[in-house]
């Protein structure tokens, strides 16, 4: 940069004392210098604002948003430095939760509430969508489907570590601690893990974080799948119909408590609802960071009369990489600003605490849009560019 502008003042210098002759020569390096100029301010004023590698080659094509906001924005990323949009009137947020009754659901369903409320500001349409949960959104954004999503802190920590990558997957927020239970049939007289061999099994979709951490916690008990007397893979949301049909003997959940999918059960039939505990529990804690050891208050289902340990670990907001940092930096800001309503919106997100949503389970990168919001109230270190 520094030779080029040289010389282009050496030039105009030289041809500026002939001016009677070389009129045209002169207006040409004139302009010319005035271009560089330009192009050099216009590099700096984008600077951070670049499409990164990574995002030029990921798929894009978010279900329920129009052509219109991500073709915008995944190709020009106008915005991201002042987040002031004047090119489309009306932008459009979609949140892959789980199931109607899974907790994932009524967490987005609150989340699209507070966004709601600043549509005059930001006028952003906020839509929940459906799906299978955890596993089943992160298949989704690795297909491009995805704009946000809530997933597992324990997904996006192999993701972190490499273990199982989710190409574009960024950090927004963390929100309810996810915990661990086995619910079981009263008939079934399952006290302890021993108690599972030769017993009927639901493990949910084979895609689900809850389906991996109990396969898992089995091996860590010292009990193989062959010594159960079968292993299903039915959607979760049916569970408590299977323990209350005696159609499967127990089914394990990670989720957010309390949740429609066991207390169904509770009411239904007396199922027993206890926790992921005893030397699995212990093992699984040593060799997987991811987790932690926590605990689900007595009273939270009918008939648990006693406070129970077992595996939790935090569920989380992730944006896909080329989604709009507009829509992502509104759902923070309206998240944090309005964390009182939350609370009070869903039993599942009760206990949201807004140094905790910054700084715990968040293991991959901010997204730019929740970076941008992050740093504005002081969370997040200046930017170094």
């Amino acid at each position: 940069m520094i030779p080029t502008n040289l010389h282009f003042s050496y030039v105009c210098r030289r041809h500026a004392g002939q001016v009677a002759h070389r009129a045209s020569r002169l207006a040409g390096c004139l302009g010319g210098l005035l271009l560089l100029l330009v192009a050099s301010g216009a590099v700096s004023a984008a600077k951070g604002d670049e499409i990164e590698p990574e995002q030029q080659s990921l798929p894009y094509h978010p279900d329920a948003i129009p052509l219109s906001q991500y073709k915008h924005s995944s190709d020009s990323l106008v915005g991201l430095g002042s987040l002031k949009y004047k090119q489309i009137k009306d932008y459009y947020l979609a949140i892959y939760a789980s199931t109607t009754t899974g907790s994932y659901y009524s967490e987005a369903s609150s989340l699209c509430d507070v966004v709601r409320k600043y549509f005059d500001k930001n006028h952003i349409h906020c839509v929940v969508l459906r799906s299978g949960g955890g596993g089943d959104n992160v298949r989704r954004m690795r297909d491009g489907r995805v704009q946000v999503a809530i997933v597992p802190s324990s997904l996006t920590y192999r993701a972190s570590t490499g273990q199982a990558p989710i190409p574009g997957a960024r950090s927004v927020m963390s929100l309810g601690d996810e915990i661990s239970v086995l619910i079981s049939r009263q008939q079934a007289n399952i006290q302890s893990v021993e108690d599972l061999r030769a017993k009927r099994i639901n493990l949910g979709a084979t895609e689900s974080a809850g389906h991996a951490l109990f396969l898992d916690y089995l091996a860590a008990s010292g009990i193989a799948t062959k010594e159960l007397d079968r292993l299903d893979s039915f959607p979760i949301e049916y569970g408590a119909q299977g323990v209350c049909s005696n159609y499967v003997d127990a089914y394990p959940i990670f989720t957010v408590h309390p949740t429609p999918v066991v207390k169904d059960a509770a009411d239904r039939c007396g199922a027993r609802i206890s926790g992921l505990s005893g030397p699995g529990m212990e093992q699984i804690l040593r060799q997987h960071p991811e987790y932690s050891r926590v605990v689900l208050p007595a009273g939270t289902y009918p008939g648990q009369d006693q406070p129970f340990e077992t595996i939790g670990a935090k569920n989380v907001v992730v944006a896909y990489q080329p989604a709009d940092p507009y829509v992502v930096y509104w759902l923070v800001k309206a998240a944090i600003e309005n964390i009182d309503l939350l609370r009070s919106s869903s039993p599942a997100l009760k206990n949201l605490d807004p140094h905790e949503m910054f700084a715990v389970g968040n293991y991959l990168p901010f997204h730019p849009g929740a970076e941008r919001y992050w740093r504005e109230i002081g969370l997040l270190g200046p930017r170094e560019d």
